[in-house]
């Protein structure tokens, strides 16, 4: 009697797909919540004969929710979305993403897959290079498509979700804290409101601009930066009532983020999956940065045990 067959979950693949360059054809399927691209052979996708890209050009974000950003981290040379140079922007099914004479075009699929099905091995942790395909599809499956990504981009964004993504857990006293915070801040916000400023006006204006620039990458899930915003808004207005609310906010953002990536390497890990093992781990090390944390350090043992089992298999 054979077993039964196990629920199919559909879940997004992510792929990235070179249309123009030297290394035209290629294709790169994303496995990471975290890829860069560059010159440097160290890059998860490495464009080593593309001489007008820069070493380290540009990084490509998935947030837990599934909302997808790139980011230009060169000095030097220019990133292009859809035509427009950008230094930070979302990105959709079908973005055409320009990095010196090489473009590549990003493809959201749906995909109904088992969920305790491991993912392909691959020798990069990160971006795994396939081969080229040469299958085309028509403008009514591209419709498709696109509704049935919308549909499951909605369903993952707000309906419950059944991966074992960890939750923190709250007491009713962490809750009632929580209000009474709220409280304060509100009171000290309407006592401002009502008082003149005191201070440069020019310092409180750069605070405020620290205060815009950290609630724009709060919002658009860059948790680490929009903390460093935070802070530099306080350090200039300590009285600053939405930089104290919004640091909280992204330091707890932050740290849930953290814990994620660690539930997700460790399920890895036991599941055999060690490039993605391997990726999990080092975008934890990477975000938490202190090495002498306990979470540093747990991250870089399991990141070493994982690098360990894929040189192993070859």
């Amino acid at each position: 009697m054979g077993h039964p067959a196990l629920a199919q979950i559909p879940t997004l693949e992510y792929s990235l797909r070179i249309s123009a360059g030297p290394e035209k054809g290629s294709v790169y399927k994303i496995v990471s919540a975290q890829v860069s691209i560059g010159r440097d052979s160290e890059n998860d996708i490495a464009l080593t004969n593309d001489k007008k890209c820069s070493r380290k050009h540009a990084v490509i974000s998935i947030a837990a929710d599934g909302s997808i950003q790139i980011q230009n981290v060169s000095d030097r040379n220019k990133l292009f979305v859809d035509g427009q140079v950008t230094t930070s922007r979302p990105l959709r099914n079908g973005s055409k993403i320009q990095v010196g004479d090489t473009e590549l075009s990003l493809h959201i699929q749906i995909k109904a897959s088992n969920k305790n099905l491991a993912a392909p091995a691959s020798r990069r942790p990160i971006a795994g290079k396939a081969s080229k395909s040469a299958s085309s599809l028509n403008p009514a499956r591209i419709f498709l498509i696109l509704f049935l990504l919308a549909f499951f981009t909605m369903l993952l964004t707000d309906g419950p979700s059944n991966e074992d993504t960890p939750v923190d857990l709250r007491t009713r006293e962490d809750i009632e804290a929580e209000i009474q915070l709220t409280r304060e801040l509100k009171q000290k916000a309407e006592e401002q409101r009502r008082q003149p400023r005191q201070g440069d006006p020019l310092t409180l204006k750069e605070a405020r601009a620290n205060y815009v620039k950290g609630f724009r990458d709060y919002q658009a899930g860059q948790y680490e930066r929009a903390i460093k915003g935070f802070q530099a808004c306080l350090a200039l207005d300590p009285e600053h009532v939405l930089c104290q609310r919004y640091l909280l906010l992204s330091q707890r953002k932050f740290n849930e983020l953290v814990q994620y990536h660690v539930v997700l390497g460790r399920r890895y890990r036991d599941q055999g999956q060690y490039a993605a093992c391997s990726s999990a781990f080092r975008n934890v090390m990477a975000m938490v940065k202190d090495q002498n944390s306990d979470i540093y350090r747990e991250a870089k043992a399991n990141f070493d045990a994982c690098r360990a089992q894929i040189a192993e298999r070859f």
